[in-house]
């Protein structure tokens, strides 16, 4: 890495970006080269980025980067490694170049000794230095690694069931209808090992729908699950066999609360009422 490399600080969208156009897609994983060895990570299931050093010996955490409120973005800089201080010279050096090339943190003269992360928030291209760690984060998933509808649809052809899986796509397309323009509410799809531990392992598909972070908390999720009707389910909503059969049930997930609806139109409207409770009011 040169010495004089220009420092490149990128917010979360362009990291974004730059996986969606060129990343590389393993189990779970996708990975995009920023320079060399050093690289953005996106891990399926979390909303932050990992950009580290990927060396043919050393292999560590440069940054996480996180979207926050205001659509700033967060770098948390990890310290220096132990691998990194126990190694050779040039290894000190290429840490602190990475460092001061990737993040806002720039770091002169010799390696400090290992310390707590630092967390910089990013604003219009200006870095400031945080006196604690932000707790202000968005929970949406980078959409480098959201799955296509028919992919997402098709996580169900175990079930064989085509009607189910043509109401699960109704119902995604008219729930983000419902939900544009919504107080900054959006929808992602997601896959069967993104969903919170109740929803895990269940036969069915799976969405979430977020609001933004405001400044002191993170962004209210709601995680909802579409399933077939089953005996269970009729005697819970009191339908009978022919309902089931026309219509999928919906159960969601946010924190402590617990919602079921009959049906997608009941789920639609349920979920708008939840966006609705859960909308910010400054000074409240």
């Amino acid at each position: 890495m040169p010495k004089t490399m220009k420092q490149r600080i990128y917010t979360y969208g362009q990291l974004d970006t730059i996986l969606h156009r060129r990343g590389q897609h393993f189990p779970g994983v996708i990975d995009a080269t920023l320079y060399g060895n050093v690289i953005v990570r996106a891990i399926e299931g979390r909303p932050h980025f990992i950009i580290r050093y990927d060396g043919s010996r050393n292999n560590y955490v440069i940054a996480n980067v996180e979207s926050v409120a205001g659509g700033d973005t967060l770098y948390c800089v990890a310290g220096a490694p132990k691998m990194v201080m126990d190694g050779s010279a040039a290894a000190r050096k290429r840490w602190r170049a990475c460092v001061s090339a990737f993040t806002p943190r720039v770091i002169a003269g010799r390696t400090p000794p290992l310390k707590k992360a630092e967390y910089w928030r990013v604003r219009d291209g200006i870095a400031r230095l945080l006196p604690a760690p932000a707790h202000n984060y968005s929970l949406l998933l980078p959409q480098c690694n959201r799955p296509a509808m028919k992919e997402w649809a098709n996580q169900t052809r175990s079930l064989h069931l085509p009607r189910f899986t043509s109401r699960s796509k109704a119902f995604a397309v008219n729930l983000r209808k419902e939900l544009d323009g919504l107080m900054g509410a959006k929808m992602q799809l997601l896959r069967y090992g993104e969903g919170i531990g109740a929803f895990k392992g269940r036969n069915g598909l799976l969405v979430h729908v977020c609001l933004p972070p405001t400044e002191t908390t993170n962004s209210p999720s709601l995680c909802v699950l579409t399933t077939p009707h089953d005996s269970e389910s009729r005697t819970h909503f009191h339908v009978d066999g022919d309902y089931g059969i026309r219509h999928s049930q919906f159960e969601g997930r946010s924190g402590m609360t617990y919602l079921r609806w009959r049906s997608a139109k009941d789920a639609i409207i349920g979920i708008r009422e939840w966006v609705m409770s859960n909308i910010y009011i400054p000074g409240n």
